[in-house]
């Protein structure tokens, strides 16, 4: 997959290309079929068919519109007989889909909105071949990360007579004013490039529907919202926000691309496919709790049901870079931090089966569309997974979220080891009882005679004699982190089966984690 940077006096010409096919394992035959299912499979998959529905949906509401827009009328005019890719050009960017929506529900200023329309009308004239979609015209220069005309990326460095982005950035102050946006510097572009690339060998007929959806992609200023890694909204469509911080190398660059360009396919979806109720209300929908989640509040339908299809795709991205990351190591660097690629994979499938019970659990809530995708993704799931687990089973998502929380101790106590963080005894003898009150926990769930019930006894010895020499705080997080894994390492061994002891598990890794989280709020504060 090539990718250009590409000034306005170079837009009419295509890089040229340089792509290569992935080799194919036979241990991949299945990956490859599913793979073929979630790109083009129809109805949920073929981006052509989706895009033509997208179209016409479109096409409609301009014409609803022309009642009362002059502009409407004009671009409805210049819409008839238009080949699809130019009408998919227009009709799928960003700044025109967006104006058209609220002008239908909150009208846009009539002059405003006159300007966007009278664009677009004037973008699809027979004279306007080659060009750039609408709202990329008057960037100063676009960032096109394949060789069609999108996604490309936002650049503040634009025209002064310029309506779509003046419109375009007001929405972005009024539904995503926490993040700010930036220019991406050459680092950042340099990472798109590659990760759309590295994720065309791993997933070329996948990455080319996936991205099909996806107009702009903005890079935000990571000082702007610590901690926020990338988003989607469903209020605009066709834009995915990515921050520096998930831009470090190709491979982490490939899953962000992928994972928030499933989320905009579905937007798409959404408008073309009755996936949910008539009366569905997101404000009074029956929610879904994520297990493997600190948040308290559960997803509603319509979200459960998009993170289930990003899952579903995520387990398959994993599922091909746990096969070929090491022959492709060479050209875009080893794998770095996080946990391996068949873990991840092992964690997307178990999250994904977790959801596509709960939304079966739901089907109310969902019309045709939305009850075909959820079986669909459901057969995907039963085909491809090699060790589902047990139907109703949540003790192992549990425990997912246990072990990645222990990260944040470490983090702590590589702070402490660099003497960046004060002692503090108060806090030290928080750590203690948080492990103390684990260890108990997890005794009164395994038998006496149990393999590990000696190992947690030598912990509870530890932590005593750490109470009572006032250990440090670095000696107690230590102690804290060795609970974790002998405790995790234990409720692990436990039979997956749902059964009563899933609802101790539950409250002690719930109240553990909350413990944890007031502490460790106070210490970075």
């Amino acid at each position: 997959m090539c990718i250009a940077r590409v000034t306005r006096a170079q837009r009419s010409r295509s890089p040229p290309s340089n792509c290569r096919k992935p080799v194919m394992s036979v241990g991949l035959q299945a990956a490859f079929q599913i793979e073929e299912t979630l790109a083009n499979g129809r109805p949920f998959g073929d981006p052509d068919y989706i895009w033509d529905r997208l179209c016409l949906h479109y096409e409609h509401r301009v014409r609803v519109l022309g009642d009362r827009s002059a502009g409407a009328r004009r671009l409805d005019a210049a819409l008839a007989g238009t080949p699809g890719g130019e009408r998919r050009r227009v009709l799928g960017d960003p700044a025109v889909r967006i104006a058209i929506d609220r002008s239908l529900v909150q009208p846009t200023p009539e002059v405003e909105l006159e300007a966007i329309l009278e664009t677009a009308a004037a973008s699809l004239a027979p004279t306007a071949a080659a060009t750039p979609p609408p709202l990329a015209e008057r960037a100063a220069e676009a960032f096109r990360i394949r060789e069609d005309p999108w996604p490309w990326v936002w650049s503040t460095t634009r025209d002064d007579d310029d309506p779509l982005g003046d419109f375009i950035q007001r929405v972005f102050t009024q539904d995503v004013g926490t993040l700010r946006v930036s220019a991406p510097d050459s680092r950042a572009h340099h990472m798109l490039i590659d990760g759309a690339r590295l994720l065309s060998e791993l997933l070329p007929r996948l990455a080319a529907s996936a991205l099909s959806h996806v107009h702009t992609i903005v890079v935000v200023d990571e000082s702007s919202s610590p901690g926020f890694s990338s988003l989607t909204h469903s209020r605009l469509p066709g834009i995915i926000f990515l921050s520096p911080n998930v831009l470090k190398n190709p491979w982490q660059a490939a899953e962000y691309l992928l994972h928030e360009a499933m989320h905009v396919k579905f937007t798409d979806l959404e408008h073309t496919h009755s996936l949910l109720s008539a009366d569905y209300d997101p404000s009074i929908s029956p929610t879904v709790h994520a297990p493997w989640n600190r948040a308290p509040a559960g997803w509603p339908i319509n979200r459960s049901l998009t993170v289930l299809h990003v899952y579903t795709c995520l387990a398959l991205f994993f599922t091909v870079v746990t096969d070929r990351h090491a022959s492709l190591a060479e050209r875009y660097g080893p794998l770095r931090g996080g946990p391996d690629p068949a873990k991840r994979t092992r964690r997307s499938f178990d999250r994904a089966h977790y959801l596509r019970r709960h939304l079966a659990l739901n089907q109310g809530q969902l019309d045709t569309a939305g009850r075909l995708l959820v079986r669909w993704l459901g057969d995907i799931l039963r085909v491809f997974d090699p060790a589902p687990p047990p139907e109703g089973a949540c003790v192992h998502l549990l425990l997912d979220l246990y072990d990645r929380e222990a990260s944040t101790v470490r983090a702590l106590r590589a702070r402490l080891e660099a003497d960046r963080l004060r002692e503090n005894e108060r806090w030290a003898a928080i750590v203690r009882d948080a492990a103390r009150s684990e260890i108990g926990c997890t005794l009164d769930l395994l038998p006496v005679d149990a393999q590990m019930t000696p190992t947690l006894h030598q912990h509870v010895e530890r932590v005593d004699a750490l109470d009572r020499s006032n250990a440090s705080l670095r000696e107690s997080a230590d102690a804290f982190l060795a609970v974790r894994q002998s405790v995790f390492d234990a409720l692990k061994a436990m039979p997956t089966d749902p059964g009563p002891r899933d609802d101790i598990i539950r409250t002690m890794v719930e109240d553990s984690g909350a413990r944890l989280n007031d502490f460790l709020s106070a210490v970075w504060d």
